[in-house]
């Protein structure tokens, strides 16, 4: 570890994360989303927060293959001063987006989606039933361009809910519930954080440990994902 100071290391990496998480809900977020439930993944390298740590940019062509976003994958994208952002918006021109993902020159990757979530008759948000398989398919992404840039590892990976009071998820497997029984009752989850050693381990392996969690926060024993 490169901190002399591991519970400095900790302490600081989920400030890091509170910070951002802050930062998306208030009234002037860097990047604007539509109102309702998000999703919002952080995968952070230990070396981002090292001084002076800087992660170089290939080509435009070969960004847009790698930062994609999470409900929609491909998407308009563009360079900021934090450093690359992709984005979905209701129209090219409208200041808020529906996803988003922003590559920050430290190696930092943050992702927010609002796709992954409908709204029932009552206004109150689902979880889509294939959450899974998107949020899969981004991380493989993701951990693709931490590997082609020589990112060592190890990677700690973030997932919150926000804005998910009376959530449900909504479920395609054989005998279980269409739509949950049980519904979140917090605004917020903050679920723990899990640590990536191996950078190049499949994206199915490392979300697994994290699928288990949100299951269970719907009333599960474990992830029932692809036959699991």
């Amino acid at each position: 570890m490169p901190l002399h100071n591991a519970n400095n290391f900790a302490d600081r990496l989920r400030l890091h994360r509170k910070e951002r998480i802050s930062a998306i809900t208030s009234p002037s977020p860097p990047v604007p989303l539509v109102d309702g439930a998000k999703i919002v993944v952080h995968l952070i390298p230990e070396s981002a927060l090292e001084l002076g740590s800087y992660v170089a940019f290939p080509p435009r062509a070969e960004l847009d293959g790698y930062i994609n976003t999470i409900g929609r994958g491909r998407a308009w994208s563009t360079y900021n001063s934090d450093g690359f952002l992709s984005y979905h918006a209701p129209n090219f021109a409208d200041p808020k987006k529906k996803d988003y993902t922003q590559l920050f020159r430290n190696g930092i990757i943050e992702a927010a989606d609002t796709w992954l979530f409908d709204t029932n008759a009552n206004g109150v948000p689902v979880l889509v039933a294939y959450f899974d398989g998107k949020l899969i398919a981004w991380l493989q992404l993701a951990m693709s361009f931490l590997q082609f840039s020589q990112v060592p590892p190890p990677v700690y990976m973030f997932l919150t809910l926000l804005n998910v009071g009376g959530c449900r998820m909504s479920i395609d497997k054989p005998n279980l519930p269409h739509i949950s029984d049980f519904s979140i009752d917090a605004t917020a989850v903050l679920f723990p954080e899990i640590v990536i050693q191996n950078i190049g381990q499949p994206a199915e392996q490392i979300w697994n440990r994290l699928s288990d969690m949100v299951w269970q926060s719907f009333g599960f024993e474990r992830s029932f994902h692809y036959g699991r």
